[in-house]
């Protein structure tokens, strides 16, 4: 018993130094209230990994301030992504928990959980490997920011750096390359549209019209009209249009 006992005290020391060693050395998040970031860990990740197949690796992306952003995106992003997300201080514990349940039962990293915080620490300092360390630098970078910014200038640097397609980051980007209109236009269809894919842009188009991303667009405008973030009549017609199909 005595041995299980000092085992547990070992583990438990390690894993303390562990999480402590991943929460040292955070990067310096300040800078971002008055300047916008360049590029993201994320967009030299997916820059490199093109290079390296000696494809083209031009990153398009235009920034566009969080006024200029069509309110239907911003509404379609929430409920889509991050729906407690004015309301939480970085991190969603009840999702956390529903995402270890689901890890814990498949024996694997699966469920994210990542709020739209956690989502943004991600993209402008670390990786999609999903790994538990990541996670846990995630979430302390996910602290800074929520500590330095305020919830609008989060969001703003989320939806400007947001991937939304191969090479397409933001929602300047994402409009002009689908819809070829800016952020500041778009309709509640194709705000819904563009909320479906994410946050697997690479393997969905805004336009497809599989079963799944269907289902998605559907409870995405559903909790637009619940939340008031649309009319009666702006659900009917953007159901209509994307009852239509793709264009």
């Amino acid at each position: 018993m005595r041995v299980v006992f000092w085992a547990i005290v070992i583990l438990f020391l390690f894993l303390a130094g562990w999480v402590v060693y991943l929460a040292t050395g955070l990067p310096n998040v300040g800078y971002l209230n008055r300047q916008n970031p360049q590029t993201t860990a994320f967009a030299e990740a997916w820059k490199k990994s093109q290079a390296e197949k000696k494809k083209n690796a031009r990153i398009y992306q235009e920034w566009a301030d969080f006024d200029r952003i069509s309110p239907y995106l911003i509404g379609a992003v929430l409920v889509a992504e991050d729906v407690n997300f004015w309301d939480h201080p970085g991190y969603d514990w009840a999702e956390i928990k529903r995402a270890l349940k689901t890890d814990i039962e498949r024996k694997t990293i699966l469920r994210g959980a990542s709020t739209i915080t956690q989502q943004l620490a991600k993209n402008l300092f670390l990786s999609g490997t999903k790994t538990l360390g990541r996670k846990i630098r995630e979430f302390f970078i996910a602290r800074e920011l929520e500590k330095k910014l305020s919830k609008e200038r989060i969001f703003e640097l989320y939806l400007n750096w947001v991937e939304w397609g191969e090479g397409v980051f933001g929602a300047e980007a994402a409009s002009w390359s689908y819809f070829q209109k800016s952020s500041s236009e778009l309709w509640p269809e194709d705000a819904v549209r563009l909320a479906s894919i994410l946050p697997s842009p690479r393997r969905f188009s805004p336009f497809s019209n599989s079963p799944g991303l269907k289902r998605k667009r559907n409870l995405i405008l559903q909790r637009m009209l619940k939340y008031k973030m649309i009319t009666q009549t702006d659900y009917e017609l953007a159901k209509k249009e994307l009852d239509k199909g793709s264009s």
